[in-house]
């Protein structure tokens, strides 16, 4: 998927007036996930995804994973755009959908890998079920 059709993805399901605006929620978004990733996830993905999308995940923080869940990933992407906590939830909700179809399924699968359980929703898919030990 290229950025033109990714950004109109957003654009369109999002509702929002203009190619802007959408840039500047995917931007949020991929910081926010960026920073709750691990640096090797982060790392590993940025390599092998499109530079568009690669950007965000190249800037993250150094250091370990911020540990947190579902509602303070949606609150600190609200911070970002500036909107509450439902607007910011279906901003996250809409960037992620489309990132789905972005990246290849390892990909996703590695993400999903990297994140406790709960944001496999915000991606539009079911937690992943892993072997137990």
């Amino acid at each position: 998927m290229n950025s033109d059709h990714f950004l109109s993805r957003v654009q369109k399901s999002g509702g929002f007036t203009d190619t802007r605006a959408a840039e500047g929620v995917v931007a949020a978004v991929l910081t926010v996930l960026a920073a709750r990733l691990g640096p090797g996830t982060a790392g590993a993905l940025a390599d092998r995804m499109p530079a568009f999308l690669s950007e965000a995940l190249e800037e993250r923080p150094t250091g370990a994973a911020e540990r947190y869940g579902v509602e303070e990933f949606c609150r600190r992407v609200g911070n970002l755009t500036g909107s509450g906590a439902r607007e910011a939830r279906r901003d996250v909700e809409v960037v992620l959908t489309a990132l789905v179809d972005a990246v290849s399924p390892g990909q996703l699968t590695l993400i999903l890998a990297d994140l406790p359980r709960g944001y496999a929703a915000l991606f539009g898919t079911a937690e992943p079920h892993w072997p137990t030990p």
